[in-house]
């Protein structure tokens, strides 16, 4: 996550936030963690559609002109603390 917090083109942030998800997704101790990382896939999926295949590869842009962009963001700083 500290990784993806520093990321700035949309497709490895969403590339990274699957992965890390998927690295985290049966693991009970980091359930809050799990939360946070759900909320930021839901954010990217709204405004990218979804995290694989090719709609992921066409969206090459910045992180900040998405609409939650921001927010993903914050999500992000606010996972690794």
């Amino acid at each position: 996550m500290t990784i993806a917090r520093d990321t700035s083109r949309v497709d490895i942030l969403c590339y990274r936030d699957s992965l890390s998800q998927k690295l985290l997704s049966g693991i009970v101790r980091y359930k809050n963690l799990h939360k946070i990382l759900k909320g930021i896939i839901e954010k990217l999926k709204a405004d990218v559609g979804p995290l694989t295949g090719l709609p992921v590869r066409q969206a090459t842009g910045i992180i900040n002109w998405l609409a939650s962009g921001q927010e993903v963001q914050r999500l992000c700083k606010a996972s690794v603390e």
